[in-house]
């Protein structure tokens, strides 16, 4: 009994401690595992450089891969040892992927994150565009306008100044004084702006355009439209067009010089020109036949009114409701409204004399019974009446000529070479090479 004990106790305490190390190895399998899912993303780049994680989620973000590359990117940061300007520059650039995703929410947060974490860095300007595009793509377009105005990202001529003269609208912060507007009125045409300076209502109406398109210009820059491809082509186009414009100008103005007396010379030469030409106004009574006026004309004869059988009886939809009366002044090298150009009508009608019994004349369009109403004879203007239109006439001559000779000149000058041959039909073109050659 003694000696069967004294081999069991060891086997016993052996099992025993077999037990416990199984136990214990158990639970640090269990804990490493646990630490293991923790972690997962980490250990399988535990082999990579900072250097090599930064250019493999940069790969991915330049594929496309916009999830991968976030996670990529804070994988990076978790590991630690990143500066606090590398590690804003990295929040940034996951801002913007988020914002591309059109996932504004997480790009909010991640822009602010970049700002907290670095604020003087050399992005901030783009971190204040950016909050201010995230926030219009909300929809809370007024914090968007509170942001731009708090970060100062507005360009220098969004600087505020002093208002001149009576505060006529506000946007937002910003005052519309009426030297602003007025500014606006006098870089349109002179009988446009003169329209709008004389009626109030129409002046109103001119601010309320101009807010509306003040609204439009700062909802395109807090989208940064202005940055866009087809944007900037168009501003250059546009830039190119007035410089272009600029430079015609000035050679004009070089070349073009005339004083008072060119241009009485140019009004003797052409007076006929700026004579008052004959005119006339007429009613009629338009019927389909010869017949039918007939009739009409022995009714008007027997005593019956012109102008009320004009509006009963006539087949012209654009007089009869006036009795007749064709409206607009009729010349002789002009048009009749509704006949159009019937030149053997016109020059019956001027044949004619206000007082006389109408008459019938034949048109294109059917048979009349025609009434002179008005006549004015023919009279010359003289220089005085006439001298701001024979300017004006004279001056846009002189500037063709120029700017024709001006055009031709530039395309003379021996570094053009155009070749005009590629641009004539098939055959011309094969004689011209031949000639050439």
């Amino acid at each position: 009994m003694g000696k069967d004990n004294i081999f069991k106790r060891p086997a016993i305490l052996f099992v025993v401690l077999a037990f416990m190390m199984f136990l214990v190895l158990a639970a640090f399998i269990l804990r490493a595992r646990t630490t293991y899912n923790k972690i997962e993303g980490l250990e399988k780049y535990s082999g990579w450089t900072p250097a090599v994680m930064r250019e493999y989620a940069s790969k991915l973000r330049s594929e496309g891969l916009i999830n991968q590359a976030i996670s990529a990117y804070e994988e990076y940061l978790a590991k630690g040892g990143v500066d606090s300007e590398t590690r804003a520059n990295i929040y940034y650039v996951i801002g913007t992927m988020f914002m591309d995703a059109k996932n504004y929410e997480d790009a909010l947060a991640y822009f602010y994150k970049a700002e907290i974490v670095y604020p003087d860095g050399s992005f901030k300007k783009d971190i204040g565009v950016n909050i201010v595009t995230v926030l219009e793509n909300m929809g809370r377009g007024l914090d968007a306008g509170y942001v731009l105005q708090e970060r100062t990202v507005l360009s220098s001529q969004d600087i505020k100044k002093k208002p001149r003269g009576e505060i006529v609208a506000k946007i937002g912060k910003r005052e519309i004084a009426m030297g602003e507007i007025n500014d606006a009125m006098e870089k349109l045409p002179s009988w446009l702006s003169e329209q709008y300076k004389k009626d109030e209502l129409r002046k109103l109406e001119f601010l309320q355009q101009y807010v509306f398109i003040e609204l439009l210009y700062d909802k395109g820059k807090k989208l940064q439209y202005g940055k866009s491809p087809e944007i900037r082509e168009r501003i250059e186009e546009a830039t190119k067009q007035f410089v272009v414009a600029k430079v015609v100008e000035d050679e004009i103005k070089k070349k073009v010089k005339f004083d008072s007396s060119d241009i009485k010379l140019y009004y003797e030469a052409n007076k006929d020109r700026y004579a008052e030409k004959e005119k006339l106004k007429f009613s009629h009574i338009q019927a389909g036949s010869r017949e039918e006026v007939e009739e009409l004309l022995k009714r008007i004869k027997g005593g019956d009114d012109f102008f009320s059988l004009a509006e009963s009886e006539s087949q012209d939809e654009l007089s009869k409701d006036n009795g007749g009366k064709v409206i607009s002044w009729i010349f002789k090298d002009g048009r009749v409204p509704g006949i159009d150009n019937d030149k053997k009508f016109v020059e019956e009608l001027f044949e004619l004399n206000v007082g006389e019994e109408p008459v019938i004349l034949e048109s294109e369009n059917g048979f009349h019974i025609v009434k002179l109403i008005e006549k004015v004879s023919s009279t010359k203007k003289s220089f005085d009446e006439v001298k701001g239109q024979v300017e004006y006439e004279y001056r846009r001559q002189k500037e063709g000529a120029a700017r024709d000779e001006f055009f031709q000149q530039m395309l003379e000058s021996k570094d053009v070479e155009i070749y005009s041959w590629k641009f004539r039909p098939k055959k011309e073109e094969a004689g011209a090479k031949e000639g050439q050659g």
